[in-house]
C-alpha cells in the first residue's frame, strides 16, 4: 500500500521486496483528479490528483509496462517479457482484475484502449496486434517494420499511430481505417522515437533521441524537426495546445508556449533521479515521473515542480486518468496501485493454480496506521477475516464472505485504536491460522 496524508508532499510505501534502483517511465493524466501509472510490475491509482496513491500486489511478478482505461469502469494492463506477454483486466474500476491468456510471441511496450472492446498494442520487432473482444482474441497487423514499436497511439477510432526504431533508426506508422493498413510516414532524421502527442486530427509532436522532436500539422503529411537546444534523448512529449506543450530528458524539462518553436528549460536534476514520462491535464497542472520512484506535480504550467516522495524505488512504466478521478499506476512484480484505502482488491488468475492456504505476514510490520494482509485459498469457502487485541476480542471484521479460489488482500487501518500487538485471524473451512502484527503511533 503507498499513501500520503500530506497532500504528496511525503509518500508511503506498504510494498515487500519493491526492489531498488528502479524507475517510473510513463504517466497520464486526463483531468486533475483521476490518474493509472504503471511501471516495475506495479499498478498505482488515485483518485485525487495524486495525493493519495494505493499499491496492490497482484501476485503476477510481471514488468507491467502500459495501462490504459477505456472509461471509469473498464481498463487493461499490459507488460511481460522475454515473450511471454501479461495482461490483466478490470472491469470494476480496478476492484478486480483478471488475467487474460495471451498467445502472443513478443515483448510488449505500449497498450492503446479505443473502448470497451478494441485494444492495439506494440511491441518488439514491429508488432501490432488489434483484439476486437477486449483482449480475449488478438488479431496481428501487418506493420511493415522490423523495428521495435515503443508508442502506439490513436486520435479516434480510426486513426492512430505506432513509433519507434532504434540507435541509429526511426519508424513512423500511420494508419486511418482501424490499423487494417499501416504505411510509413517519412520524417527528417530521427532515431528511436519514444513518445507522442497530438492535441488535434492534424497537430502533434513525436520525441526521439539526440534532442530530436518532430512536428506535424497536417496529421503526418510532413514532419518537420523542431530543435529544443539540447543534444540529449528525449524520453517523453506533451502538448496541452497548438501552442503549449513540454518534453524531457533524463535530467531537463523543457516548455514551449509557441508551438515548438522555442523552448525554456524549467527543471534540471543533479542527482541519480532521472525522468521518464510526463503528462499535463491544463496548461497549469501536470506530472513528471522518473526512476527511483519520483513524482513531481506542478500546478503553475512547470514555473515550479513540488516533489511528491512515493517511498518506492521500483520501475514504474505507466500511469492513466480517467474523467471520474480514479488512477492507476503499474509496474514490476505485479503490482497495482488504487487510490481507495479501504478497497480489497481481488485478483482472478484463472492461468494459476492456488494449492494452499496461506495467511501472509503483515506488511509493513510494524505500521503506523494502516497495514496490508494478503491470503490465499485453493477452493472456494466462506472467508473471514478477523482482527483481536491479545485479550482475545474482536476488534474488526474485515472479511466475511464467500471467495473463489484465489489470491485476495485486504488493508487494516488501526487509525483508532491504541499502539500495541494485534492478532489477525484468516478462517475457512476446516483451516484456521492467526499471526500477529504490531501498531506503532
Amino acid at each position: 500500500m503507498g499513501y500520503t496524508n500530506d497532500g504528496g508532499h511525503i509518500w508511503y510505501c506498504n510494498l515487500m521486496d519493491i526492489g531498488i534502483g528502479q524507475h517510473i517511465a510513463s504517466i497520464d493524466f486526463p483531468n486533475s483528479s483521476q490518474g493509472w501509472a504503471v511501471g516495475g510490475g506495479k499498478i498505482f491509482n488515485t483518485s485525487n490528483g495524486g495525493n493519495h496513491w494505493e499499491i496492490n500486489d497482484n501476485g503476477t511478478g510481471g514488468n507491467f509496462r502500459s495501462v490504459s482505461f477505456a472509461n471509469d469502469s473498464t481498463g487493461w494492463v499490459i507488460g511481460g517479457g522475454n515473450q511471454l506477454v501479461q495482461l490483466l483486466k478490470t472491469t470494476s474500476a480496478g476492484r478486480e482484475w483478471e488475467k487474460i491468456q495471451v498467445d502472443i510471441e513478443s515483448d510488449i511496450y505500449s497498450l492503446a484502449a479505443i473502448n470497451e472492446s478494441r485494444l492495439y498494442i506494440s511491441g518488439a520487432d514491429g508488432a501490432i496486434y488489434f483484439s476486437p473482444e477486449g483482449g480475449d482474441l488478438w488479431l496481428e497487423q501487418t506493420s511493415g517494420t522490423q523495428f521495435d514499436l515503443k508508442k502506439i497511439y490513436f486520435i479516434s477510432e480510426q486513426t492512430g499511430w505506432a513509433v519507434g526504431g532504434d540507435e541509429e533508426n526511426g519508424v513512423i506508422l500511420h494508419t486511418t481505417n482501424l490499423g487494417m493498413t499501416w504505411s510509413g510516414q517519412d520524417f527528417e532524421s530521427a532515431t528511436n522515437l519514444t513518445g507522442i502527442s497530438f492535441v488535434n486530427d492534424s497537430t502533434g509532436w513525436i520525441s526521439a533521441n539526440e534532442g530530436a522532436l518532430l512536428k506535424t500539422t497536417n496529421a503526418g503529411g510532413i514532419w518537420t524537426n523542431q530543435s529544443i537546444g539540447s543534444i540529449s534523448d528525449l524520453n517523453d512529449v506533451d502538448f496541452i495546445s497548438e501552442t503549449t506543450g513540454w518534453v524531457i530528458t533524463l535530467k531537463k524539462i523543457y516548455k514551449t508556449t509557441d508551438g515548438g518553436d522555442n523552448w525554456t528549460r524549467q527543471l534540471e536534476v543533479q542527482s541519480n533521479k532521472s525522468f521518464r514520462a510526463i503528462d499535463f491535464i491544463s496548461e497549469q497542472e501536470g506530472w513528471v515521473v522518473g526512476n527511483w520512484g519520483e513524482i513531481r506535480h506542478t500546478s503553475d504550467g512547470g514555473e515550479s515542480w513540488e516533489l511528491e516522495e512515493s517511498g518506492i524505488n521500483s520501475i514504474l512504466t505507466d500511469l492513466c486518468f480517467s474523467a471520474s478521478g480514479s488512477g492507476w499506476i503499474v509496474g514490476s512484480q505485479g503490482i497495482i496501485l488504487s487510490n481507495d484505502p479501504a478497497s480489497v482488491i481481488t485478483i482472478v488468475n484463472e492461468t494459476e493454480i492456488v494449492n494452499n492456504f496461506t495467511l501472509y505476514q503483515n506488511y509493513p510490520n510494524p505500521f503506523n496506521p494502516a497495514t496490508k494482509i494478503r491470503y490465499s485459498i485453493p477452493t472456494g469457502e466462506k472467508v473471514e477475516l478477523k482482527i483481536f487485541d491479545l485479550l482475545g476480542r474482536e476488534i474488526n471484521t474485515l472479511v466475511n464472505e464467500y471467495k473463489p479460489a484465489g489470491y485476495y488482500e485486504a488493508e487494516f487501518d488501526a487509525g483508532s485504536l491504541s499502539s500495541g500487538e494485534y492478532l489477525y485471524r484468516l478462517t475457512t473451512g476446516d483451516y484456521s491460522e492467526t499471526k500477529k502484527m504490531l501498531y506503532l503511533k
